[in-house]
């Protein structure tokens, strides 16, 4: 029998409209895995090695997001609702004294600033914010893996490579002097015979383009499993998932796998534009899927 999770069977705390949506819930075979309810969060984020501390962006795209994950998280932990929160992009347990960084962050450094009244717009990782606001009231956990995450940069990197190639030999297929230098490239990159025409290189570059999306999507699968480990090795209770969007049907199938109640929340200013790249490259290779 199959049933859908609901407030009935357990009383989340409310979701403030002006900051975050309800997008979808967990669909469950039997009973709820007891005591165990989660909050998958879409966010979008900027990227962690842009230092945000000593050269505070004018403006970023992803503040809106940031803020409001922000906002409903500091809401549920100040009422007492949150056990605990798990982020993107690390491993192990984020406490006062840890010194995992990002975006020029510690969480000594974030605490040092947390009760400024523009705490929230600090652009860096939501869960370390809130570790250094209220990590006496709450335990705050990486749910990622770093070896996974440097594959999964090697393989969008492998992808833009490629698809230089490609937008380049394309361009000048008809030009044979202006294709050379990347015709040649290719060759040299893969090996290929030193006779090889643009019509093949553009083949070979269209197989790598597979063989690298592919790769792209088994990190980000290996990824969520480690979410869904993560979220089994957390307190009981309600738990917040902070992770990027693209993450957010393979982090639910596999908690819905282990019968565990969550509730998707499209955050304030959110952007699927890691989901988005991912099908663009998908078409791109000719892969329908």
């Amino acid at each position: 029998m199959t049933c859908i999770f609901s407030a009935q069977s357990w009383a989340s705390p409310p979701v403030d409209p002006a900051l975050a949506k309800i997008d979808d819930k967990c669909v469950l075979k039997g009973a709820a895995a007891p005591g165990r309810h989660v909050f998958l969060i879409k966010q979008w984020h900027l990227d962690g090695s842009v230092d945000t501390r000593t050269k505070p962006p004018k403006e970023a795209s992803q503040a809106r997001n940031q803020a409001a994950i922000f906002g409903q998280l500091d809401k549920w932990v100040q009422g007492g609702k949150l056990a605990a929160v798990i982020a993107e992009g690390c491993s192990g347990e984020i406490a006062a004294g840890s010194a995992l960084k990002f975006n020029g962050w510690t969480v000594a450094d974030l605490k040092a600033v947390s009760g400024r009244g523009d705490f929230a717009a600090v652009i860096t990782s939501v869960p370390m914010k809130i570790e250094a606001r209220h990590g006496d009231r709450i335990k705050t956990l990486c749910g990622d893996d770093p070896a996974l995450i440097k594959e999964n940069l090697r393989a969008f990197s492998d992808t833009r490579g490629v698809i230089g190639f490609m937008t380049r030999l394309d361009q000048y297929k008809n030009d044979t002097m202006r294709a050379k230098p990347y015709l040649d490239g290719v060759i040299k990159l893969y090996k290929m015979p030193e006779d090889t025409r643009v019509e093949q290189a553009l083949w070979k570059l269209r197989s790598e383009l597979k063989v690298a999306i592919k790769k792209i999507l088994e990190s980000i699968d290996k990824r969520n499993e480690s979410v869904v480990a993560a979220v089994k090795a957390a307190p009981q209770g309600e738990i917040a998932v902070v992770f990027g969007g693209a993450h957010a049907p393979g982090i639910k199938a596999g908690l819905e796998k282990s019968n565990i109640a969550c509730t998707v929340l499209v955050p304030d200013g959110y952007s699927d534009e890691e989901k988005e790249m991912i099908e663009k490259l998908k078409t791109f290779a000719g892969k329908k899927e």
